[in-house]
C-alpha cells in the first residue's frame, strides 16, 4: 500500500512540473489545467492496465496455493481447473487495477474537484460490479467441482447456483445504484417498492420460473438425470439442467428442448424415474385375433396341445375340473353348448401367461397379467401387461419384439390366426389396447 501511494505521489509531482513547464513555454494557465490533467488521465490508464496484468499474475499463482490449502491436494486439481475455466483470476485482478484509479483520482483530477467525486463514486461501482462476477466465477465453479461428486447426483445444483446468483446481483444492483448516485439504501428500496407491479411485469418469466423452481425442487419432483416427457415442448428425454428459468432436456435423438420452469407446475408432465427405480418397465402390447377362429378345444387339439410342457398341467387340471363338474350337473356332452368346455381362446391366454412367467426378461414380482379386451372391428385384442427386468431402451424393445414375435408365431397351434384389415386400405386401424 505504501508503494501505491509513493506511485500516486512521483505522478502527482510530474504532472505539477509539467503544469509548470507548460506555463514556462507560454500556455495560458487554463490550457496548461487541462493538458496536465490529460495527462494524468493517460498515465492513471496506463499504470491500470500495468497494475491489472501483475495483479493478474499474481492472483494467477495465489489462488492455486489457497486452494491447495483449502481442499488439500486430491481435490486441489478439480478446483484450480474449474477456477481457470471461469477466469476468476482474471475478473479478480480488475479490483486491484480499479483500486489504483481510485487513489490516484484526487490528485490527477484535483483540478475538477466535482469530476473526482463522480469517478470515484463510478470506480466504487465497478469494484462492486467486479466483485459479483467474481462470485458468479465461483459459483460455477463449484457447481463444475460438484456435478464430477458422487453424492451430488440429481441435485439441481445448477437452479441453487443461479438462486444464489439472483439473489447475489439484486443485493449487488442495489449497492451500485446507490453508491454511483450517492443515495442511501433505505431510499432506493422504498422507491423500489413503488415500482412492485412494473418489476413484477418486467421479470414476470424470472419470477414464474424461480417459484416453480422451489416447488420442483422441494418436493423432489425433477432432478438431474430423470426421464421426463413433456409433449407440449416437445421435450421426451433425460433432464441435463434445471436452471432458474428454464428446466433443459436432452431428448433421445440428441437434440436439447427448453421448458419453461413453470409450465411444468402448470401444464405438467410424465415422470419416469418411478419406473427407473422399481427395476422394471412396462410392456403394453395387444394381439388382434380373428374372431371368426374361436372355437371349443377338440379332443385331438387338446391331446396335440399337451405336448406343450407349460400347457400340460393346465390342461390336465382344467379336464378334471370340467369333467367332475359336468358328471355333477348331467351335462349332455353331445351338444358342445351344453356345460363347461375348453376353448382355443381360453387355452392360449392360459398359455401366454405361463409364456411369461418363464420369461427369464419378465420380472415376476410385478404385475403379469394377459387378458381380453372389448372385441370390435379389428378383431378380439389380447393384450399382455407385464414388466421387462430390462429398462435400457433397446433391451426393452428387443425383449418386447421377441414376446409379440413369439406370441404371433404360436396362434396356429390353437387354430387361431391374427386379424388383419383388407390389403385395400379402404378402413382405418383403430388403436386397439390402447
Amino acid at each position: 500500500m505504501d508503494e501505491a501511494f509513493s506511485t500516486v505521489r512521483a505522478l502527482a509531482e510530474l504532472q505539477h512540473s509539467l503544469y509548470d513547464w507548460l506555463l514556462s513555454r507560454g500556455f495560458e494557465p487554463d490550457v496548461s489545467v487541462l493538458m496536465t490533467t490529460l495527462a494524468g488521465i493517460i498515465a492513471m490508464l496506463v499504470l491500470a492496465l500495468i497494475t491489472d496484468a501483475l495483479a493478474r499474475l499474481v492472483l494467477g499463482k495465489l489462488i492455486p496455493g489457497l486452494v491447495n490449502s483449502l481442499f488439500g491436494a486430491e481435490r486441489s486439481a478439480v478446483w484450480q481447473a474449474a477456477l481457470r475455466k471461469h477466469t476468476l483470476a482474471r475478473r479478480s485482478a480488475h479490483i486491484v487495477a480499479a483500486l489504483m484509479v481510485y487513489l490516484m483520482t484526487p490528485e490527477m483530477l484535483g483540478a475538477y474537484p466535482s469530476a473526482v467525486v463522480g469517478i470515484r463514486n463510478l470506480i466504487e461501482g465497478y469494484v462492486i460490479l467486479v466483485i459479483l462476477i467474481a462470485i458468479n466465477a465461483v459459483l460455477r465453479a463449484t457447481v463444475d467441482v460438484l456435478r464430477q461428486e458422487e453424492w451430488s447426483t440429481g441435485l439441481p445444483l445448477q437452479f441453487l447456483a443461479q438462486t444464489a446468483q439472483a439473489v447475489v446481483g439484486l443485493v449487488g444492483g442495489v449497492l451500485i445504484i446507490s453508491v454511483v448516485f450517492d443515495q442511501p439504501v433505505g431510499v432506493l428500496l422504498t422507491g423500489m417498492a413503488g415500482m412492485t407491479a412494473l418489476l413484477m411485469l418486467v421479470f414476470r418469466d424470472s419470477l414464474l420460473g424461480w417459484v416453480a423452481g422451489i416447488q420442483i425442487v422441494s418436493n423432489d419432483l425433477v432432478r438431474e438425470g430423470d426421464w421426463i416427457d413433456v409433449p407440449k415442448y416437445g421435450a421426451d428425454g433425460a433432464v441435463i439442467d434445471i436452471g432458474l428459468i428454464t428446466v433443459k432436456v436432452q431428448n433421445w435423438d440428441k437434440t436439447i428442448s427448453s421448458v419453461p420452469s413453470y409450465a411444468l407446475i402448470s401444464e405438467g408432465f410424465r415422470n419416469w424415474r418411478g419406473m427407473q427405480e422399481s427395476g422394471g418397465r412396462r410392456i403394453k402390447r395387444a394381439v388382434l385375433i380373428d374372431m371368426s377362429g374361436i372355437d371349443f378345444c377338440s379332443a385331438e387339439m387338446l391331446e396335440r396341445l399337451r405336448k406343450i410342457e407349460i400347457l400340460r398341467e393346465h390342461i390336465d387340471h382344467k379336464l378334471e375340473e370340467i369333467e367332475a363338474f359336468n358328471r355333477e350337473h348331467n351335462v349332455d356332452e353331445t351338444e358342445p353348448a351344453n356345460g363347461r368346455r375348453l376353448t382355443n381362446i381360453g387355452t392360449y391366454l392360459a398359455y401366454l401367461r405361463r409364456y411369461l412367467q418363464n420369461h427369464p426378461a419378465i420380472r415376476r414380482d410385478m404385475l403379469l397379467m394377459v387378458r381380453q379386451l372389448a372385441p370390435g372391428p379389428a378383431g378380439l385384442p389380447i393384450e399382455i401387461y407385464a414388466f421387462s427386468a430390462k429398462q435400457n431402451w433397446t433391451e426393452y424393445e428387443a425383449i418386447q419384439a421377441d414376446i409379440i414375435d413369439h406370441a404371433l408365431a404360436v396362434l396356429p397351434a390353437f387354430g387361431l390366426s391374427v386379424y388383419q384389415y383388407p390389403s385395400s386400405g379402404a378402413f382405418n386401424v383403430p388403436d386397439a389396447g390402447h
